[in-house]
């Protein structure tokens, strides 16, 4: 449970100005089948209560909410959550100097609850209203995320075009065939950042609900050997790739594209070789796999599922440990899953399989 949160003068003043003509409808509600019919339309839980904690009127929302069946009129108000004492915050409504408030509830299986208070006045109830704002909370997590994720990602390529701008500033442009390589960089880089920004926000999208992904055929092999050429450049690392020539899954190519070298850049962190491969086959008619395999020291199997929670660091590791969670997320928005696996001889695999597309089609993202 938060602290008890005050409303604001302005929330005060809209109290004041409804609480009369509620607690009037309440002590009407015996005969007044209209304000029922109203009650049992809003999504909030109202119920108002007596001195003795007796329930007059509850609507259906309000018995969801408190995980009570019913509440008749007489009912005692239920106590429904260990952490915070309800019929306690009912109480003090009565008192003489009571005031709105707002606290919020959590009953756990990551659910977050708002309970206001209406303090009694003259008519003698006092009404509670329960809002469930699991989603509203989920959604501004969501936004939360985006702006870590984003930050996040953004940092490689702006470094990368940081560092080649400060080389042809200290002399290679100077050179042809250095001025060149810089700025071909400094591009490719450019229209990483261009890919990556859709990535975000369709990744964004499919978190907050605000859509549903447009999966097309993405042509592995063409998708890999363009992400190939960055990996060897920018982590001075070697990439072996084996992936039948036919290879495609229903995607999105630039998360894909995010997926598989978020994954690819991690591997070259942790290979002790220099070398890193990646492996793309068809599991069946209905599903492929990418493998993303280093040669480091692997990973324990308690850490094998974590290493994908925000922020979850392995001992020994750097970073803001976010890659994975990336990559989780992105996964689960195409439909697909992700998961670790020891290597055979050492080392980590990551496999993350995705639905396959037919061997052959029409237009195709990510190459022919």
């Amino acid at each position: 449970m938060s602290p008890p949160q005050r409303l604001s003068d302005g929330q005060h003043r809209l109290i004041d100005r409804i609480r009369v003509p509620m607690h009037r409808l309440f002590g009407r509600t015996r005969s007044n089948q209209s304000l029922r019919d109203l009650l049992e339309r809003i999504d909030q839980g109202v119920v108002a209560i007596g001195r003795d904690l007796e329930v007059s009127t509850a609507n259906t929302a309000a018995c969801r909410l408190l995980g009570a069946e019913r509440l008749a009129a007489g009912d005692p108000l239920p106590e429904p959550w260990p952490a915070f004492p309800l019929r306690r915050f009912a109480a003090e409504l009565f008192e003489p100097q009571a005031v709105g408030r707002t606290v919020r509830v959590s009953p756990g299986a990551g659910r977050s609850l708002a309970v206001t208070g209406l303090p009694a006045g003259r008519q003698g109830s006092a009404v509670l209203v329960i809002a469930d704002h699991s989603e509203l909370e989920r959604l501004e997590s969501a936004d939360r995320d985006f702006v870590i994720d984003a930050a996040h990602e953004l940092r490689t390529p702006v470094a990368a075009i940081s560092s080649a701008v400060a080389v042809l500033q200290g002399g290679a442009k100077d050179t042809p065939d250095e001025r060149d390589r810089f700025l071909e960089i400094v591009e490719r880089q450019a229209a990483r950042l261009g890919h990556l920004a859709h990535a975000l926000l369709v990744l964004a999208r499919a978190e907050t609900g605000g859509g549903s992904l447009s999966l097309v055929p993405v042509h592995v092999p063409s998708l890999l050997e363009d992400l190939v050429v960055d990996l060897q450049t920018r982590e001075r690392v070697e990439v072996e790739v084996s992936c039948p020539p036919d290879l495609r899954v229903l995607g999105d190519p630039d998360l894909l594209e995010q997926i598989v070298s978020n994954l690819a850049v991690n591997a070259a962190k942790h290979t002790e070789r220099g070398r890193i491969k990646i492996v793309g086959r068809r599991l069946s008619d209905e599903l492929a796999a990418v493998e993303v395999v280093d040669t480091g020291a692997g990973i324990p199997e308690p850490e094998r599922e974590r290493v994908f929670e925000r922020f979850f660091r392995g001992e020994g590791s750097e970073g803001f440990g976010l890659g994975l969670s990336i990559v989780r997320q992105a996964v689960g928005a195409l439909g697909g899953s992700v998961e670790i696996v020891p290597g055979g001889a050492g080392g980590t695999i990551v496999r993350v399989e995705l639905r396959a597309a037919p061997a052959s089609g029409g237009m195709l993202a990510g190459g022919s």
